[in-house]
């Protein structure tokens, strides 16, 4: 939904809920996948940083003035 595609990766910067729309029943797998592998939480997290390196206020500012260049 959204930019969500934009940074999350399933399994590498976190989990999105299976099934189209979406469950409770597939957001509780998720979670609690996550609460019962430390490792892989663990990695979550770090893939979740490193995505997030990539969105730094410079590059936000330079992608909205490109497109208000555009208008």
């Amino acid at each position: 939904v959204g930019g969500i595609g934009q940074w999350l990766e399933d399994g590498v910067t976190g989990h999105l809920a299976p099934a189209n729309p979406p469950t409770a029943a597939g957001l509780a797998r998720a979670i609690l996948r996550c609460l019962a592998d430390a490792d892989h939480l663990a990695a979550l997290g770090k893939g979740a940083r490193h995505m997030a390196a990539r969105f730094t206020m410079e590059r936000h500012v330079a992608a909205l003035m490109t497109e208000l260049k555009l208008l």
